[in-house]
């Protein structure tokens, strides 16, 4: 979830360089343009979204470098007006795009809300898998968690979870079975203990509403046997969980979630359209921004995101502005707390301090330092010393 770059000046001055690379706020390299570049997954020359990334997603990363910049995807073309961004000319110009059969999985690097991400390591293996075409306008990813802890003591798992309802396949002790996770509005605390494993399905923020018609606010901070949400799933849990290898699994659970009559649901697009502006637009830091943006009322969008997220939006926007400070600081950002809080939307460094120490239970420079420390540690043990 990278927020989108603030646009250029509609008109460029004298010695402006439209070519030059543009750099994230957050220090992270951005898209290099020039004027007319097609956009193209993967294409020689084109522009190149996000791995993994749809394309309505994948272009709100971008802006133009200038105006008149050519738009186009599976065969959908047009010119962004002057201060225009990406994200608002994808809204309006681009429907859909070109997608592979298998879209691409996060890569290992990817911690984002996993917190202390290089200690949990040490504990359990996490492996993320890619979604098939006839289900990805639903599910984000597969993801798999093994431990083997046996003779080792517990180790509690820490996760600030994404506004994003999960299936799950879980054998631990004497935890067996498939179960349906609603959105978790706390930090998600999970004990490894002796040997266990889980394959998940997550879907895309509103995903699981729209596929199963549910209200899914009842399910909010609970998880509940899958039979009582899904009671066609019959022995799925079964079969996944004896199945040797991730693949198989993935097969078996798109299998099934191909069989369910699902309707065009225009509603769920908007607000995964919604969801999406909120986790990569750092400059929406309050509802009334999102709902002047896309021309709805608050009312509307608490009813909407309580229907088919589970969570308020003011929620949503605090929730991703979290994840993104807790995943710099585990990146070593901590030379300048205050500058760090003014680039997540926070009113100052005392109030970020106050969110990140209520939700993730330590003050922010406390959790970078056992986050490098950690990452040191493992490094340590990976790379011979010089």
């Amino acid at each position: 979830m990278f927020p989108v770059p603030s646009p250029q000046p509609a008109s460029p001055g004298p010695g402006h360089d439209p070519h030059r690379e543009r750099r994230h706020p957050y220090g992270i390299a951005a898209l290099r343009l020039r004027p007319g570049t097609e956009v193209g997954r993967g294409r020689p020359g084109s522009g190149r979204p996000r791995p993994g990334g749809a394309w309505p997603t994948a272009l709100q990363y971008y802006r133009p470098l200038c105006a008149g910049t050519l738009l186009t995807a599976g065969g959908h073309a047009g010119r962004v007006a002057p201060g225009r961004s990406w994200a608002r000319a994808c809204e309006d110009r681009v429907v859909s795009g070109p997608e592979p059969a298998v879209r691409a999985a996060p890569g290992a690097d990817d911690r984002k809300a996993i917190l202390h991400p290089h200690e949990q390591e040490r504990y359990r293996t996490l492996e993320r898998l890619a979604v098939g075409p006839a289900v990805d306008e639903y599910v984000e990813w597969y993801w798999a968690v093994r431990w083997d802890l046996r003779g080792r003591v517990p180790y509690f798992a820490e996760v600030l979870p994404f506004p994003c309802v999960h299936l799950t396949f879980e054998r631990d002790g004497d935890r067996f079975g498939g179960f349906v996770n609603g959105v978790c509005t706390r930090k998600y605390v999970r004990e490894l203990a002796g040997r266990g494993e889980t394959f998940g399905v997550r879907f895309r923020p509103g995903g699981f509403g729209a596929f199963t018609g549910l209200d899914v606010g009842g399910l909010r901070d609970r998880a509940v046997p899958a039979a009582e949400v899904l009671p066609d799933i019959g022995d799925l849990a079964d079969r996944v969980l004896a199945a040797p290898a991730d693949a198989e699994r993935r097969r078996l659970v798109e299998g099934y979630l191909r069989t369910r009559t699902r309707r065009d649901d225009p509603t769920y697009r908007l607000v995964l359209r919604i969801a999406a502006a909120m986790a990569q637009d750092p400059e929406l830091t309050r509802v009334d921004q999102v709902t002047e943006r896309f021309g709805i009322s608050a009312r509307t969008l608490q009813r909407l995101f309580r229907r088919y997220i589970g969570a308020g939006p003011k929620w949503v926007l605090r929730r991703y502005r979290l994840q993104d400070g807790a995943d710099l600081l585990a990146r070593g950002r901590i030379a300048d707390l205050a500058a760090l809080a003014a680039d997540l939307g926070y009113f100052d460094q005392a109030h970020f301090t106050r969110e990140f120490t209520a939700e993730v239970g330590m003050a922010p420079l406390e959790y970078a330092k056992n986050s490098l420390r950690s990452r040191d540690e493992v490094t340590s043990k990976v790379l011979p010393a010089s």
